[in-house]
């Protein structure tokens, strides 16, 4: 019991030496550097509370990011679909089929007089999109909104218009609806970030 008594004195007396032991050098480093940072920011409850209040304001962020994602991906997909379906036109092979059969009109009156409209007009209405897409009011998706438009009316007016002229307006509609298409490449550097634009504009090429 005497033994047992001298070890346990023994062991508290050598625990007391290597807790009043002058610390290592790198444990005064350490010991300093924590004590020069603790006396600008002191662990007080109102420091817990501001990082509690940084954590709750940095949440946002992570939600922005993830809801501005997701709706360049939806921006993405609306476009690249806009793009497949605006060169969709399975009727443009029985075109002139169409105009001689059934609206009547002779084939040298197709090929002069209503084809040739569409190239006299597509190259100013390339330039009038171009001008129209750097206003304000207008901008590239509103040239894209009326092409559409533009392709609808085609559509109404060679298929239910009866007559040369109705066909001949139909080739301005479509000249601008053609036109309208170089405002794809522009509403992607609007609305893309640096280091998509190059692998998004050449990805519309390949749809168109």
């Amino acid at each position: 019991h005497l033994l047992s008594m001298k070890s346990v004195g023994s062991a508290l007396t050598a625990a007391d030496n290597v807790a009043c032991a002058p610390p290592p050098p790198v444990g005064r480093i350490v010991g300093g550097m924590r004590s020069f940072f603790g006396a600008f920011m002191p662990a007080t409850p109102a420091n817990a509370h501001m990082e509690s209040q940084r954590c709750t304001m940095a949440a946002p962020v992570g939600v922005a990011d993830v809801t501005h994602k997701i709706n360049d991906n939806y921006f993405w997909t609306m476009l690249c679909l806009f793009a497949f379906l605006s060169q969709f036109q399975p009727s443009e092979p029985f075109l002139v089929d169409f105009l001689v059969g059934d609206r009547g009109l002779s084939n040298r009156a197709v090929y002069t007089n209503v084809f040739d409209l569409f190239v006299y007009a597509h190259l100013p209405f390339v330039a009038l999109v171009g001008l129209l897409s750097e206003l304000p009011f207008a901008t590239s998706r509103g040239m894209l909104v009326v092409g559409a438009m533009c392709s609808l009316t085609t559509v109404l007016l060679t298929r239910f218009g009866d007559g040369l002229q109705s066909q001949q307006a139909a080739q301005f509609t479509v000249a601008f609806a053609f036109a309208s298409r170089m405002a794809v490449p522009a509403l992607i550097f609007s609305r893309t970030s640096r280091e998509q634009c190059q692998e998004r504009v050449h990805a519309v090429k390949a749809i168109m």
